[in-house]
């Protein structure tokens, strides 16, 4: 059975006046049906026990209201005011409070209530705000964030990821002012704990929540970090590579009169296990960074990881590559390649990660990434011993294309030379990294190229032996295309054609024969 809202005012709910216009102005307060009679007054008493029905849902103030076609009333569910329904939404923590009317958690007037530690699923998202006024409560491992109130409330906050799990999605503004919430930040990725096993990506950031009519969407959140590859103390079990760090959430739209919030920045790679001793194998990869959301700003691109050392007998681990830059009125930077990882005794260090390109802009490119430093050189100071190479710094980064071409990135320095042993070289530092090629243009000129990196440091000899070369400094990067030339000047009108000269006369015709003389008369 239905119950207008004037049963509700009559049995005692309270905030008559107030309630009404909550209900006008989220469009719940149409014309009330004509009733034939009064209505009778029911009180609600808690002295006979009902059989319980379900709420549906009662986290929310909403579980309140049925459908609504055309002019009809509004209808509230007498189920849902049964003793045992009121009691256990009321017992909710985070969800609505019948005699809550103002205050934390109220359902009139009051902001929404933060998920508790130790929640699960649905009670892991933020409480929303009141109906006229309140900002929503920030969720927890992974939750959404609450929406803000009808007239003004913010959005709450999404809760980061749990286990590379994504992040959160902001909650929403209110309807008239207030911002979206901020997405959570994704989850760490989980680190590897068996032989050879990578560390487990990160997860995704969550999105921005949406803004009010006058009010910015939520900012986007930053991807989670990825986990460490597996490393064994004792340097006998292989290791494993990072994992790669979680992608960044997209920015919540802003209101009709607000802006849109910005996008999330990637996370970065997890760093890659050491390698195993004696039986060798290199280091394990870093993980690559994630990439940034595409928005008005592009999110930056994450950082490489750092490889890992290199095993008895062989070379450290590669850095991992940076992020790409996420694309926008700005392109976003991308991420810094990771650092190669140090090689064992006498052998060369890992060849440092690749800069991340700069996002594509239709104002600006964004700059590419740094490349990574290169791994230094294992120093072996055994007599007659040699010295490890550095290794190779990584190349920057690509500039973002637009109408302002991005710079490219620097590339990175080569690694220092290890040291050697009594009459052993040093090692040799690594070649510097080539610069990244300039963001091409739309208009004017391309994007500059970034710097070569510097050669790394040849290594020591505790004597009787040389040391190592310098390493050579890595190539500049090409500048970017520039823009296509100006459409030429249309050229002249012709001249007007002058008219034909005749030729001249022929010459006259040559004169007749003359005639035959007549012949002689007779005498």
């Amino acid at each position: 059975m239905d119950v207008s809202t004037r049963h509700i005012v009559t049995a005692g709910i309270g905030c008559a006046a107030v309630f009404g216009l909550g209900l006008l102005s989220v469009g719940l307060a149409d014309e009330r049906e004509a009733d034939a009679a009064s209505p009778a007054v029911q009180l609600v008493s808690f002295d006979s026990v009902l059989a319980p029905p379900p709420l549906t849902p009662a986290t929310d103030w909403w579980w309140l209201y049925g459908p609504r076609d055309g002019g009809e009333s509004v209808r509230v569910h007498s189920a849902a005011l049964t003793p045992n329904a009121l009691a256990a939404a009321s017992s909710n923590p985070n969800g609505f409070h019948l005699f809550r009317p103002i205050g934390p958690g109220g359902w009139l007037i009051g902001n929404g209530l933060d998920a508790q530690a130790g929640c699960v699923g649905a009670a892991c998202n933020g409480g929303n705000g009141g109906l006229l006024f309140g900002n929503g409560g920030d969720g927890l491992n992974g939750g959404n964030g609450g929406n803000g109130g009808l007239y003004f409330g913010v959005g709450g906050t999404g809760g980061q990821g749990v286990a590379g799990g994504t992040g959160g999605r902001g909650g929403n503004g209110g309807f008239f002012f207030g911002s979206g919430g901020d997405g959570g930040t994704g989850g760490t990725g989980a680190d590897g704990t068996d032989a050879g096993e990578d560390g487990q990506a990160g997860g995704k950031g969550g999105a921005g929540g949406r803004g009010g009519l006058f009010g910015a969407g939520g900012n986007g959140g930053k991807g989670g970090q990825g986990g460490d590859g597996f490393t064994d103390p004792l340097s006998t079990l292989p290791p494993g590579d990072g994992g790669d760090g979680g992608d960044a959430g997209s920015a919540g739209q802003g209101g009709l009169f607000g802006r849109d919030g910005i996008d999330g920045s990637g996370g970065d790679g997890g760093d890659g296990g050491d390698g195993i001793t004696g039986v060798g194998g290199v280091g394990g990869d870093g993980g690559n960074g994630g990439d940034g959301g595409d928005g008005v700003l592009g999110g930056t691109g994450g950082d490489g990881g750092l490889g890992g050392l290199g095993a008895d007998g062989f070379d450290g681990g590669q850095g991992g590559d940076g992020g790409d830059g996420g694309e926008g009125e700005v392109g976003g930077d991308g991420g810094s390649g990771g650092t190669g990882g140090t090689g064992s005794a006498g052998f060369d260090g890992g060849q440092g990660g690749l800069g991340g390109q700069g996002g594509a802009g239709t104002a600006t490119g964004g700059n590419g990434g740094a490349g990574g430093l290169g791994g230094f050189g294992g120093q072996d100071l055994d007599d007659d011993a040699d010295g490890g190479n550095g290794g190779t710094g990584g190349q920057g980064g690509a500039g973002g294309a637009g109408p302002e071409g991005g710079f490219g990135g620097d590339g990175g320095e080569g690694g220092v030379g290890g040291n050697g042993g009594q009459n052993g070289s040093g090692g040799d530092g690594g070649e510097g990294g080539p610069g990244g090629f300039g963001g091409s243009s739309s208009i004017d000129a391309g994007g500059t190229g970034g710097d070569g990196g510097d050669g790394g440091d040849g290594g020591f000899s505790l004597g009787g032996g040389t040391g190592g070369t310098g390493g050579t400094g890595g190539s500049g990067g090409t500048g970017g295309f520039g823009g296509s030339g100006d459409a030429g000047e249309p050229g002249d009108t012709g001249n007007a054609g002058t008219g034909n000269t005749g030729n001249l006369g022929g010459g006259g015709g040559a004169g007749g024969t003359g005639g035959s003389g007549g012949a002689a008369a007779d005498d």
